[in-house]
């Protein structure tokens, strides 16, 4: 029980510094010309890669299906036990909306760090996913 909480606290903590992460990033990309020059470079050549196409189509993907599951494991859990549901499945369901609304709003040219941002988000939404399996069924 308590190997749980702890795993789940330090899985809490990864989370908060990847998005910490995402941050910074936007703020060196906004204030230095060659943290802007290697993001614009990176861009450009992850947009010539093949898979970059479908990448951002199969991960909003995941991401709806994802929220679908979380509302639907939501509806399941809260009349039975509301703590479970509003810590876990709740944030799940954020998580995995803001990846998906991320990766459909934006492009490359709007924000450089878009591969970046994105990839974060899906770990942090993974993470979110285990967060949720170590929960007693």
């Amino acid at each position: 029980m308590k190997t749980k909480r702890i795993f789940s606290i330090i899985l809490s903590i990864l989370q908060a510094l990847l998005l910490l992460g995402i941050a910074v990033l936007l703020r060196l990309e906004r204030n230095y010309m060659g943290v802007m020059r290697y993001m614009a470079n990176q861009n450009r050549i992850w947009n010539q890669a093949a898979w970059s196409d479908w990448v951002s189509a199969a991960t909003a993907a995941l991401m709806l299906c994802l929220l679908i599951w979380a509302v639907i494991m939501t509806r399941l859990t809260y009349p039975k036990n509301k703590k479970k549901a509003l810590v876990s499945w709740t944030p799940l369901a954020v998580f995995s909306l803001s990846a998906a609304a991320f990766v459909f709003m934006y492009d490359t040219p709007a924000i450089r760090g878009y591969y970046y941002i994105s990839g974060v988000l899906v770990a942090v939404t993974l993470l979110q996913v285990i967060k949720c399996a170590l929960i007693k069924r």
